[in-house]
């Protein structure tokens, strides 16, 4: 759902905004504009008595640009002349996103928006080095594995 809820957001600005304001998605669940962060998603689960329970906590700084930026700064950059956003039509759309995108993936699993996620994430063509047995391995982020 943490995955679910960041893609939602994203298609939310976009739809809002009538433009792309360049928020991706930095795994697991951070929101970045450029190199600045403007919001955050945080799920906890729980399972009891044969049911899970999920609190989905999402922040996103809408209005304030200090320290770093907030959504309608980017909007003001890319289109001048628009309306701020208000944080209660970015709520709205972005739970009218979330229930489209959490009915495709519990109807048809994650994997049919796999490809949409991906393209909103910040990682892909990222050159990053691991540690394999201590030795240095340099990669190329491709895309998510299986597992997440």
């Amino acid at each position: 759902l943490q995955y679910v809820i960041s893609l939602a957001v994203v298609r939310a600005l976009r739809t809002l905004a009538g433009c792309d304001l360049g928020v991706r998605i930095k795994w697991p669940n951070d929101l970045y504009a450029g190199e600045h962060k403007v919001g955050g998603v945080l799920c906890q689960s729980t399972y009891a008595g044969g049911l899970f329970r999920v609190a989905i906590g999402l922040g996103l700084n809408v209005d304030n640009d200090e320290p770093t930026t907030c959504v309608n700064a980017l909007l003001r950059a890319k289109a001048p002349q628009a309306a701020p956003l208000s944080r209660e039509a970015v709520l709205a759309a972005t739970l009218v996103e979330y229930e489209r995108l959490e009915r495709i993936t519990a109807e048809r699993t994650f994997k049919a928006i796999e490809a949409e996620y991906t393209a909103a994430w910040l990682h892909t063509g990222q050159r990053v080095t691991l540690l394999e047995q201590g030795n240095p391995v340099r990669m190329v982020i491709q895309g998510l594995a299986p597992n997440g």
